[in-house]
């Protein structure tokens, strides 16, 4: 597989570049990798559809992915797994249902070290000890890429969330029948929705990023209550983007810390 995938990478390289386009444009490019991936009879195709789809940096990837974990070629199966863990935009319950099916060591070990990232990447799960279930949403109103501005806000709000095993924080792949499963599974558990808008400031050498939250509950999403938090860094130039970066990990931090302290009235 390694030898045939160092031939394929002009072609890999051409269609990550063909997925960088615009939102409409991209989820056509996934709907014709997933259609590769399902359809051709080609091993080598299905192969280079899934790595592509890894690559595309879209939750719509995820389910093509999942299914493609099933083909009858162990090169394909170990190319969705893989495509999985780059991606890390759900999968993770398929990931776990092929671990236990799977024959060909080299692709359960693949499937494994996927889940592993997924894992991380997402945060803790919901299980007997979770007190509260969190969806996130993240809506930027930033100069910054969407991608950086979710990236590093979510980063801050899961490193906190990670940090205690009451918190669950709910797969991009979870839909809201999944979530009303798994809080009929997990009654002690309550779901809330957070909505985040990010906005970034620059006056005066001060870099400020303000990260205002709405508390929904969930499933339901009814309003619970909103607040907001703003950071800033002093004597930084502007279009620092490493500070930028920073800032709005910070801000997810300080927001999950926040929601965390009053997470109880909220579940008034």
């Amino acid at each position: 597989m390694a030898a045939w995938l160092t031939r394929a990478l002009p072609a890999l390289v051409c269609l990550g570049w063909l997925l960088m386009a615009t939102p409409a444009q991209a989820n056509e490019k996934v709907d014709a990798l997933a259609k590769q991936l399902k359809s051709s009879e080609d091993f080598r195709v299905r192969t280079q559809a899934a790595l592509a789809l890894g690559a595309s940096k879209s939750h719509l990837a995820v389910k093509p992915l999942c299914g493609g974990l099933a083909d009858t070629n162990a090169s394909v199966r170990a190319a969705a797994a893989a495509a999985l863990g780059k991606l890390r935009k759900g999968g993770l319950r398929c990931l776990k249902a092929r671990e236990s099916r799977e024959k060909t060591a080299s692709v359960k070990k693949q499937v494994k070290a996927s889940a592993k990232r997924i894992e991380k990447a997402l945060g803790p799960v919901v299980g007997p000890k979770t007190a509260y279930y969190v969806a996130i949403e993240i809506s930027n109103g930033t100069d910054a890429s969407n991608t950086v501005v979710e990236t590093q806000v979510k980063n801050g709000l899961l490193k906190v969330f990670k940090k205690h095993d009451d918190f669950a924080v709910a797969s991009p792949e979870d839909t809201i029948d999944d979530a009303k499963k798994l809080l009929a599974e997990f009654s002690q558990a309550s779901g809330f929705l957070l909505q985040s808008k990010a906005t970034l400031t620059h006056v005066g050498g001060v870099m400020k990023v303000k990260l205002a939250v709405s508390v929904f509950d969930y499933p339901n999403r009814a309003l619970k209550g909103s607040y907001s938090v703003t950071v800033g860094f002093p004597d930084i130039e502007v279009g620092d983007q490493a500070a930028r970066k920073e800032l709005l990990a910070e801000a997810g931090r300080s927001a999950a810390e926040k929601f965390r302290d009053n997470a109880a009235q909220f579940n008034k």
